[in-house]
């Protein structure tokens, strides 16, 4: 993928991008299925790059992006595998993730993610398969909400996590792991 530092709102490398501006509400919105692919070997030369980057700055608090991923497979995505950013739902079902978050953008401070809910973003996980990296230059996280303005949240149900012998690479993290307490049915973390 081509490199344009002087244009930094494009300067991003993503699978399946979606963006929705201020003046965005849920009637001009968008509803995005994606469903069977496999997205390989996304960079890091921004924050931005993820297999899936959905990118919301609207500013009316409520949902204006409904996006379903479903039966997908996500390989050595260098920053992060799906990046939920702003008033999004996002669902992901049945996806294999495998090494994603290895080499994230930055210097300090930011990580790698395989699920990241941030800025007013929810997402569901269920039945989902996540490998992390058997080693990584930052801390890899496998679900992670973060970044305010705007609650964020995770619910997962029914996935696995390997972490697959990296030092660097965590489960849940504890915002995360608070709530799959009260929702999780059956989900399974392995720490090996």
């Amino acid at each position: 993928m081509p490199d344009y530092p002087t244009l930094p709102a494009f300067n991003f490398h993503a699978g399946v991008y979606a963006f929705t501006a201020g003046t965005t509400v849920p009637l001009t919105g968008i509803v995005l299925n994606i469903d069977n692919d496999t997205i390989i070997g996304t960079g890091s030369i921004s924050a931005s790059g993820a297999a899936v980057h959905l990118g919301d700055f609207s500013t009316g608090g409520i949902s204006v992006q409904t996006v379903n991923i479903t039966e997908c497979v996500f390989t050595n995505n260098h920053n992060r595998g799906v990046d939920s950013r702003g008033y999004v739902t996002t669902n992901i079902d049945a996806c294999t993730f495998t090494n994603n978050g290895d080499a994230p953008w930055g210097t300090g401070g930011n990580d790698g993610f395989t699920i990241l809910a941030q800025r007013g973003a929810n997402v569901t996980a269920t039945n989902n398969f996540i490998v992390h990296p058997a080693s990584s230059t930052h801390n890899v996280y496998a679900l992670m909400t973060g970044n305010i303005p705007g609650a964020n949240t995770i619910e997962a149900h029914d996935n696995s996590i390997l972490m697959n012998g990296n030092a660097l690479g965590f489960p849940p993290t504890i915002q995360v792991v608070i709530q799959l307490m009260l929702t999780v049915t059956g989900g399974v973390v392995l720490l090996i």
